[in-house]
């Protein structure tokens, strides 16, 4: 719903209209009118609304609103199918977020008690494999050197 409202302020609608074409509280919009501005000011936009779940929730209102209705119950399970298993995707990638710091914080510890060039290497690789899982060379750009604010909840992977 967010996603809907800014997308309708981002147009210059009327917050009245909004509200009303929406059905939703005018101080509803009003809040997220507040908050948008304030995301905008501080360059935070990405952290105010989860733009993946606004769109996946978009796209299974319009499949179901153009599915037969003799498939209706059907396409209601998939899409309910389909929620449940985003949410255990994001669980899951929380869960590997938390076991990539507890190796990476090990890693850090033994580069600092490290004697030889060649144990070195070894954890630098292995630093090296885990950044590449969360950071794909293929799909994803990423410039350490200006310490790019925009994937804060993988920031702490890119301070080594």
């Amino acid at each position: 719903m967010k996603y809907k409202i800014i997308s309708k302020l981002i147009d210059n609608q009327p917050m009245a209209e909004i509200a009303t074409e929406l059905d939703v509280p005018y101080t509803k919009v009003l809040r997220i009118n507040k908050e948008f501005k304030e995301a905008k000011e501080a360059n935070t936009l990405s952290s105010l609304v989860d733009i993946d779940t606004e769109m996946l929730d978009i796209l299974m209102a319009q499949y179901q609103d153009s599915t037969p209705e003799g498939l209706q119950s059907l396409v209601s399970t998939a899409v309910e199918d389909l929620r449940e298993a985003k949410t255990i995707i994001d669980s899951l990638s929380d869960d590997m977020q938390l076991a990539a710091s507890s190796i990476t914080t090990q890693i850090k510890n033994k580069a600092a008690h490290t004697v030889h060039v060649e144990d070195l290497l070894v954890l630098a690789n292995a630093l090296c494999a885990i950044q590449n899982a969360f950071f794909n060379k293929n799909s994803t750009q990423v410039n350490v050197l200006n310490d790019y604010s925009g994937s804060k909840q993988y920031s702490e992977f890119l301070g080594d």
